[in-house]
């Protein structure tokens, strides 16, 4: 594919490669970087202990400091909560209903594939509602099927992300082929299906909170799910310690002045993982 030729030759002229988890840090470590700090684990500060792989700054380093999308959710979560009234016009309840969402070309644009999804729907939603916000490329698609969902689904007009995720939240189980809802659901902890052949987010399916489609038995072989596959919530922060740091190595002037004030922080609402539900 055209942008990951761009993005290899992208990794290779940066001086900082930031990555949101240990599987994004072992992507580049099979591209052959060599100066990773704290082994890509989580890097909460750039502490001593991290710095000491970068004394010679003109080298370039890998840092796995968390996900930003997950430090979108928990800000967005709690706007939602206050702002959305979804739950209310849909006359839903909490883990009453599952979401389905389906926008991605791979299934909208061969409509042999989505007939496989609409059938695969329909034999493992029976007898629960399903809400689908419909995407205009789903519903364009839809448009020429002879083969509809049954009248548990429920198609409404696309919603705008609060409502998204309020929805998402108290959903029972999430049906998608969006990977970001796959990584809000791990969040959330809503068992997720995806209605793909593979997935990027691999750490979904490692922690049995999401399964493909077609790897579907039935139910799903949830994990404890502590939501550290992609940090702490504070990925934002740590991306500020991380060029602040960085920038006091190349200015040590910079450095003494940084010495003598408390690092930058961020508010986050919700630290600790979300609840689904909750």
């Amino acid at each position: 594919m055209p942008e990951e030729i761009n993005r290899v030759l992208t990794d290779h002229i940066s001086s900082i490669l930031i990555c949101p988890t240990e599987a994004a840090v072992g992507n580049l470590r099979r591209e052959g970087f060599t100066n990773i700090l704290s082994d890509g684990k989580l890097c909460n500060a750039f502490d001593a202990r991290c710095h000491k792989a970068t004394d010679d700054i003109a080298t370039s380093f890998v840092i796995n400091v968390g996900d930003v999308m997950y430090d979108v959710l928990l800000y967005a979560v709690e706007i939602a909560t206050r702002r959305s009234n979804i739950m209310e016009q849909l006359q839903v309840s909490s883990k009453d209903y599952c979401l389905l969402t389906i926008h991605r070309a791979e299934n909208t644009d061969d409509q042999e594939r989505l007939k496989e999804v609409i059938n695969f729907v329909n034999d493992v939603s029976s007898g629960t509602r399903i809400i689908f916000p419909v995407h205009p490329r789903a519903k364009k698609a839809f448009e020429t099927m002879k083969i509809k969902f049954r009248d548990n689904v429920s198609s409404i007009e696309p919603l705008g992300y609060f409502d998204m995720v309020m929805l998402l939240k108290n959903s029972k189980c999430v049906l998608t082929d969006s990977g970001g809802i796959q990584k809000e659901a791990y969040w959330l902890k809503v068992p997720c299906i995806t209605l793909r052949n593979e997935t990027e987010w691999v750490e979904t399916t490692q922690s049995g909170w999401n399964v493909l489609y077609k790897d579907y038995k039935g139910q799903h072989d949830l994990s404890d799910n502590n939501g550290r596959y992609y940090g702490d919530g504070k990925a934002a922060e740590n991306i500020i310690h991380v060029l602040n740091e960085w920038l006091s190595c190349k200015n040590p002037e910079r450095r003494s002045q940084n010495a003598a004030k408390p690092q930058p922080k961020l508010t986050t609402p919700l630290s600790p993982p979300l609840q689904g539900g909750d």
